[in-house]
Parts: C-alpha cells; structure tokens; sequence
C-alpha cells in the first residue's frame, strides 16, 4: 500500500484514520470555500461560463445545454477555443480540486484534443508561472472520460481562469458536465529516503573483496533509514576479471539474492543491485529489486546490450514499472541510457524515479535523461559517480572516487513542484503537450 508520508510501521487502520480526516478537512474547507467555485449560474443563459478562441475563424461551436457545455468542431482541422470561467480571491499556496465527466465522440485523441487547464493571474506574476494542465484523465465508459487534478496555487496568484478547451479535432462532438473547482486539502507528500553507493578497487580484484566493501557500505547506508538502497551494474563481479563470468546466480535462489535479502528484511528497506542472472539456458543483464521483506519485488533485464560487450546474455523484451510502496519506479542499465527512447517509455508509463545501476557514462547524459522526462533519475555507478538527480537534471547528493564516503543520500519529494522560466510545472507540461501520433516513425527499422 503506498505510503502518503514517512512512517514505515504505520498500520491499515492508522491510514485509514488520516484518509477520513483529510476527507472531513477537506469537505469543511470547500464548504468555507463557498463550495464549488464554478457552479452553475441558472440566471445565465450559459451558466457563467463564457467562450473565448484565440481567433474567430478557426473558434469550435459552442452552446450551453442544461447544466452543460457543448462543444463541437465544425469540420476545422485545426480549430481551437474553450468555455472559460474566471475564479477570483486565490492565495499562494492553497489547494484547487478539479473533476469533470467529458464525453467525446469517436476518433478524437482525448490527449491532444481535449485541454481543461489554469490561465493564472495576477498583478505581477514571474515568468514561470504559466497555465497548469489537468492530467488525471479516466475512461469511465465508452467515450466518457473523469478528468480530475489538484492545482497547488503558484506565488503572486490572485486569481485565475479556468478554461475547458477543444483543439485539432474538426467532427469533434464534446459535451462537460459536472464541472467542479473547489478548494480542498493539499495531499500529502510522499517523502522517499534514498541511498545510492559507490565503490572501486584501484586493482584487479575479487568477488569476495567486493562483497566485502559493497555490503560494509550497505550497512553504513542502512543506519541513514532508508526507503531505497541502490548498487551498481555487476557490483559483484565488477573489477574481478575472469571471475566475472563465472558466477552468474538463479533469482530468487542464489546466494547474493538471500545475501540481499537478509539486508533488506534487517534495514526494512528496498534493495536494487545489478547482477548477472542464471536464466536456463540464457544469462541476463538484470537489475533486481530485493522488497523490504526480503521477497522477490521484481526484476529488469537491460535491453539495449552492446555488440561483442554482452558476453552471451539475452536480451530485455520489455521495459516495465514496478508499484512500491511509496510510489512508482522504473529501472535501466548502463547502455540502456544512452538511447533516448527507454527513458521515455518508462516516463510514459508513469515513473517517479528511475534506479540506475551503471558501469560508465556521462553525468551530462543523466542529467538530461532526468530533466527530458521530469522524473528523479538515481544512479550507482563505477566509472561514473553515484548520485540522486532531480527532475529538472541538478545533482542532488553525489558520491564517487575523489569526493563522499562512498554513500550518497538524499530524500527526495515525489510530489514537490519544479517551475521553469516559461514552460512553468514542466511535469505537468511535458506530458500533455505531447503529440505521440507523430512519433510512429520512431519504431521503425533504419532503410
């Protein structure tokens, strides 16, 4: 069950106590809040509600029905405008819960065509504070989708306009109900305590010798109450020439894994680590993630393997995420960085952090990989630092052979905002402006 604060031996009944009294909090303070801020004015023919399009010419029909808005395309490829609604009275700070029932006809890409977002306003707002998208939408029948949001908001606000747009879909037929602003509770954040390791023999060495360093900094990382403790690529074999491809191990039955897993149950902490796995009759590349109770939480095995470098391994067929108790995570290995595409897909997916265990590469390329897809990237490397990257590709906490104790930590908040100078939230951004039709030509084979 994820965890909405810090709290390891919080129980089921202790969340579901917070649940009902965030809830009855909540519910008060939209109540003090006047309700619904958006609700529907009967002495309007249109209920409040006003349109607006950046030009007549390419303006969608729009008419308002009985307590609902009506849109439509009128054959314009790319037409564009919204039902707009003003809100006033706002403070930094405060908590603006959206919900609504859209229902569109077919053939309309409800990611491209349909847009509910927060024009914000003010007498002197800074440069990244621009619109917010809502972007929990949920099909909840056919053609009928819930769009819900929190907006959070930004500094110098004081009011804003809430606008239900329709663009690039001309026999679009939309229609909005139950449309609701009202100011609620922030959520909780998720605080994920992370740890990420380095080390590197300066000679030819052991698998016995790294396991001896590599589970010295484990504990050392251990005594920091982690939620998450990642090594790097190989962390057994890495340095121990011959020796590295002559202990591969079954998962969840080898030794390393019960090694792993005694950590694990004893920090009450995930463990990540990269190892080759015993696959009959294949090898992978895998990266394995030990759960806090020592059990098997999942496996990734590296897609993107180099040529003459994989030493027989197979191939990853999947690049998959993995829902743990704080939040959602996905894992790539070394190589699989360099390429922009897996990075993207594990984004698409859903992804909070994404675990890194890493033989060498360059620091810019993580930084980047972070900031593109607007999700915390936590490397452990070996020719390369081990460090914690936040979403917008700065370097957190670090560790590596000419600085740290081999250990780098940091607690990272999964649900803290991070504006850029006109693009503002980027993560609510990125993912509603793309436009993934155009992208077919990505998975294509070279001519």
């Amino acid at each position: 069950m994820p965890r909405t604060y810090r709290g390891k031996k919080m129980t089921l009944i202790a969340v579901m106590f917070a649940c009902l009294l965030l809830g009855g909090i909540a519910f008060a303070a939209g109540q003090a809040g006047g309700g619904n801020l958006v609700e529907w004015d009967a002495s309007s023919a249109t209920g409040g509600w006003e349109t607006w399009a950046p030009r007549d010419e390419i303006a969608p029909e729009m008419k308002a029905g009985e307590s609902t808005l009506l849109m439509s395309g009128r054959g314009l490829k790319y037409c564009s405008g919204a039902w707009r609604r003003k809100v006033t009275g706002l403070s930094q700070g405060e908590a603006l819960d959206f919900r609504a029932v859209c229902r569109v006809s077919p053939d309309v890409s409800v990611l491209e065509s349909i847009v509910v977002r927060l024009a914000w306003s003010g007498e002197d707002l800074r440069v990244d504070v621009t619109p917010d998208y809502a972007r929990g939408f949920k099909q909840i029948g056919e053609g009928t989708w819930e769009i819900t949001h929190q907006f959070i908001v930004p500094l110098g606000v004081e009011g804003a306009n809430l606008e239900l747009h329709l663009r690039w879909a001309p026999n679009a037929k939309v229609t909005w109900e139950d449309v609701s602003l009202t100011k609620g509770v922030k959520k909780p954040h998720r605080k994920v305590r992370v740890a990420t390791i380095y080390w590197r023999n300066k000679q030819t060495t052991t698998i016995a010798n790294n396991l001896k360093h590599f589970l010295a900094l484990v504990d050392e990382a251990g005594k920091m109450d982690p939620d998450v403790i990642l090594l790097t690529e190989y962390f057994k074999t890495i340095g121990a020439g011959d020796e590295r491809a002559k202990f591969p191990e079954e998962v969840p039955g080898g030794p390393l894994f019960h090694t792993m897993a005694e950590k694990a149950k004893k920090y009450d902490t995930y463990i990540i680590y990269g190892d080759m796995v015993r696959e009959e009759p294949y090898l992978s590349n895998a990266a394995v993630i030990v759960g806090r109770d020592g059990s098997l939480a999942g496996m990734y095995r590296k897609v993107q393997l180099t040529v003459g470098g994989s030493l027989g391994t197979r191939p990853g067929d999947s690049l998959p995420v993995f829902d743990l108790d704080f939040g959602r995570i996905g894992c790539l290995i070394c190589h699989d960085t360099t390429f922009p595409d897996p990075a993207r897909v594990l984004g698409v997916k859903g992804a909070e952090i994404v675990f890194v265990p890493i033989w060498g590469g360059e620091t810019e390329t993580m930084c980047v990989r972070a900031w593109e897809n607007s999700y915390w990237w936590v490397v452990a490397g070996f020719d390369l630092p081990s460090m914690i990257i936040n979403p917008r590709g700065k370097i957190c906490a670090s560790t590596w052979k000419d600085h740290g104790t081999g250990v780098a930590f940091y607690e990272i908040d999964l649900d803290k905002q991070f504006r850029q100078d006109y693009l503002g939230d980027w993560k609510n951004a990125v993912w509603k402006q793309r436009r993934p039709a155009l992208y077919e030509d990505l998975s294509r084979e070279m001519p």
